[in-house]
């Protein structure tokens, strides 16, 4: 068991003057189920690699357990590293795979066995330990892996994308043997993924990255009820928070241009310009008469079973943003329709315009 200790930590790349991670200051708990989470090239694969050994620091300290790990090989840090593509021995068998590393240590021949089979038996691996690797569906693949680093006991789990293979039914049931063996064994992990679905599911807490920046780290409910920024409202929640341009003036944001929708809101500070994001998820905006709420059309109505979304546009010109509300299915608008949207004022978020950062209350 171990924290972990980012401080100042950055890494750059010589092909690209901005820094992959710049900076990044994140603590995490012993026994803590960490996400990083972020789109594409945000630096959250490179900060597990800096953790792992496989990338020089830039600047700033990497501490385990309160130790300063710069100094030591990847092999000697007492990490195990799941990756996407699992990197399994395909020559070697379910049991060779998962006991390969406790082989190279030394370990006796029954001790290793008998931790390959007690691994085996938790992970539902117990009747395919003769197997090749090339004989596994891609969710068995995927639980060799997870098993391997379970056999050996590490400090710390770090994991890089490793559901990034499997469809979505197996994703859903791996994430929740994923979750459950990390709250048994009490590991520390570090778990990288760019979907926010898994993220909110698994983590305990959830740090979000941008251009190699840290923007937030808390809760899966807190990030979503309490977004810092523009970018975190933006990117968490599925489908996301409807994001629209307005005019602060005198405690009111005023949204639109010839049918103006006032929203009554409290600032923090003084704002950089009178340009502010106002921001409400689809949950909490209702459908009203045209000339009450924000004045909108609807474009698409994307049905779901037991609830819709109907894809509306708002404005003219420059000034044109969609927004989606969520509805009853018996209560969504057909497309064409003129509707008012009606956002819930309990529910606002407002954000700097210039800055991005929250500006309201």
């Amino acid at each position: 068991m171990a924290t972990v200790d980012f401080i100042r930590a950055s890494c750059s790349y010589r092909d690209d003057k901005r820094k992959a991670v710049d900076n990044l200051t994140l603590s995490v708990a012993d026994g803590e189920f960490l996400v990083l989470l972020g789109p594409s090239g945000c630096g959250k694969t490179t900060a597990l690699r800096m953790l792992a050994g496989l990338e020089p620091l830039a600047g700033g300290r990497i501490l385990v357990a309160g130790q300063d790990v710069d100094g030591l090989a990847p092999g000697d840090r007492d990490l195990a590293m799941i990756f996407q593509n699992y990197a399994l021995f395909p020559h070697m068998t379910v049991a060779r795979n998962l006991g390969f590393r406790m082989e190279l240590s030394g370990a006796p021949p029954s001790a290793v066995s008998r931790r390959v089979r007690r691994i085996a038996a938790e992970l539902g691996l117990s009747d395919r330990l003769d197997r090749l690797p090339r004989t596994l569906s891609g969710g068995e693949q995927q639980r060799v892996a997870i098993g391997r680093a379970m056999v050996r006991e590490p400090r710390v789990f770090l994991m890089d994308e490793p559901l990034g293979a499997l469809d979505a039914k197996l994703r859903a049931a791996a994430r929740t043997r994923i979750a459950t063996m990390q709250r048994k064994s009490g590991t520390t992990t570090l778990y990288v993924t760019h979907d926010q679905v898994e993220a909110m599911a698994m983590g305990d807490r959830i740090a979000i990255m941008n251009r190699g920046v840290l923007q937030q780290v808390d809760t899966p409910r807190r990030l979503y009820d309490h977004p810092e920024n523009e970018f975190v409202a933006g990117f968490v929640g599925s489908p996301a928070m409807n994001l629209v341009p307005g005019t602060y003036k005198h405690g009111w944001a005023l949204i639109g241009e010839s049918d103006v929708f006032e929203v009554p809101v409290e600032v923090a500070g003084p704002l950089s310009s009178p340009a502010v994001l106002v921001g409400f998820r689809p949950e909490h905006a209702t459908f009203t008469a045209p000339g009450n709420g924000i004045y909108a059309t609807v474009e698409a109505v994307e049905r779901l079973g037991h609830t819709a979304y109907a894809h509306c546009e708002m404005g003219v010109g420059r000034g044109r943003r969609n927004l989606i509300v969520r509805c009853e299915m018996d209560e969504a608008p057909r497309p064409g329709a003129r509707v008012g949207v009606l956002p819930d004022l309990r529910e606002v978020h407002v954000f700097d315009g210039e800055t991005g950062l929250r500006a309201g209350k």
